[in-house]
Protein backbone atom coordinates (compact mmCIF):
# COMPACT_ATOMS: atom_id res chain seq x y z
CA UNK A 1 0.00 0.00 0.00
CA UNK A 2 1.40 3.17 -1.13
CA UNK A 3 1.63 6.17 1.42
CA UNK A 4 0.95 10.06 0.92
CA UNK A 5 4.05 10.64 0.15
CA UNK A 6 4.17 8.17 -2.93
CA UNK A 7 1.29 9.17 -3.88
CA UNK A 8 2.32 13.31 -3.89
CA UNK A 9 5.35 12.11 -5.84
CA UNK A 10 3.58 10.56 -8.69
CA UNK A 11 1.62 13.42 -9.06
CA UNK A 12 3.94 15.78 -9.29
CA UNK A 13 5.80 13.76 -12.28
CA UNK A 14 2.39 14.27 -14.43
CA UNK A 15 3.53 16.97 -16.96
CA UNK A 16 -0.25 19.19 -16.24
CA UNK A 17 -1.75 21.99 -14.70
CA UNK A 18 -2.26 21.68 -11.02
CA UNK A 19 -6.22 21.63 -11.83
CA UNK A 20 -5.58 18.77 -14.41
CA UNK A 21 -3.50 16.82 -11.23
CA UNK A 22 -6.72 17.86 -8.77
CA UNK A 23 -8.90 16.58 -11.27
CA UNK A 24 -6.85 13.61 -11.97
CA UNK A 25 -7.27 12.45 -8.23
CA UNK A 26 -10.39 13.14 -7.73
CA UNK A 27 -11.44 10.40 -11.62
CA UNK A 28 -8.74 7.60 -9.54
CA UNK A 29 -10.60 7.94 -6.27
CA UNK A 30 -14.22 7.62 -8.55
CA UNK A 31 -11.76 4.49 -10.96
CA UNK A 32 -11.18 2.68 -7.45
CA UNK A 33 -14.99 3.00 -6.79
CA UNK A 34 -15.76 2.08 -10.22
CA UNK A 35 -13.87 -1.37 -10.00
CA UNK A 36 -15.28 -2.32 -6.58
CA UNK A 37 -18.96 -1.25 -8.32
CA UNK A 38 -18.18 -3.31 -11.61
CA UNK A 39 -19.26 -0.11 -13.32
CA UNK A 40 -17.97 -1.38 -16.86
CA UNK A 41 -18.89 -1.70 -20.83
CA UNK A 42 -17.17 -3.13 -23.59
CA UNK A 43 -14.63 -0.46 -23.67
CA UNK A 44 -13.80 -0.78 -19.66
CA UNK A 45 -14.10 1.02 -16.37
CA UNK A 46 -15.45 4.18 -17.01
CA UNK A 47 -15.95 6.70 -14.35
CA UNK A 48 -19.12 9.41 -14.92
CA UNK A 49 -18.80 12.72 -14.08
CA UNK A 50 -20.72 16.14 -15.67
CA UNK A 51 -18.95 19.26 -16.49
CA UNK A 52 -21.13 21.17 -13.89
CA UNK A 53 -19.99 18.76 -11.23
CA UNK A 54 -16.46 19.24 -12.54
CA UNK A 55 -16.62 22.96 -11.91
CA UNK A 56 -17.96 22.73 -8.51
CA UNK A 57 -15.40 20.64 -7.31
CA UNK A 58 -12.69 22.52 -8.83
CA UNK A 59 -14.67 26.14 -8.00
CA UNK A 60 -14.01 27.33 -11.81
CA UNK A 61 -15.89 27.54 -15.06
CA UNK A 62 -17.25 25.41 -17.54
CA UNK A 63 -14.73 26.45 -20.40
CA UNK A 64 -12.19 25.49 -17.63
CA UNK A 65 -13.59 22.64 -16.28
CA UNK A 66 -13.94 21.80 -20.48
CA UNK A 67 -10.02 22.68 -20.80
CA UNK A 68 -8.98 20.79 -17.72
CA UNK A 69 -10.38 17.58 -19.64
CA UNK A 70 -9.31 18.20 -22.67
CA UNK A 71 -5.55 18.88 -21.04
CA UNK A 72 -5.75 14.99 -19.21
CA UNK A 73 -6.88 13.46 -22.44
CA UNK A 74 -4.41 15.37 -24.26
CA UNK A 75 -1.72 13.98 -22.39
CA UNK A 76 -3.14 10.24 -22.44
CA UNK A 77 -4.03 10.18 -19.29
CA UNK A 78 -8.12 10.10 -19.94
CA UNK A 79 -10.69 9.12 -22.84
CA UNK A 80 -13.65 11.04 -22.29
CA UNK A 81 -16.95 10.25 -24.13
CA UNK A 82 -19.85 13.17 -23.99
CA UNK A 83 -23.24 12.16 -24.78
CA UNK A 84 -25.14 14.65 -26.00
CA UNK A 85 -25.56 16.29 -22.85
CA UNK A 86 -25.84 13.14 -20.50
CA UNK A 87 -22.71 12.84 -18.09
CA UNK A 88 -19.47 11.98 -19.24
CA UNK A 89 -18.12 8.90 -19.28
CA UNK A 90 -14.53 9.11 -18.79
CA UNK A 91 -12.15 6.31 -19.28
CA UNK A 92 -8.61 5.95 -17.61
CA UNK A 93 -5.49 4.95 -19.68
CA UNK A 94 -3.62 2.40 -18.69
CA UNK A 95 -0.51 3.96 -17.77
CA UNK A 96 2.30 4.03 -15.05
CA UNK A 97 0.57 6.76 -13.41
CA UNK A 98 -2.65 4.61 -12.70
CA UNK A 99 -0.56 2.02 -11.99
CA UNK A 100 0.98 3.52 -8.83
CA UNK A 101 -1.36 5.33 -7.44
CA UNK A 102 -4.38 2.23 -7.47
Amino acid sequence: MKDTFDYLKELLRLKVSPHAIMLYVVLIDLYKKSIENNLKDENGFFVILTITEIQNLLNCSRPTAINILRELEEKHYIIKNFDNGRPTKIYFVENEYLKAMT
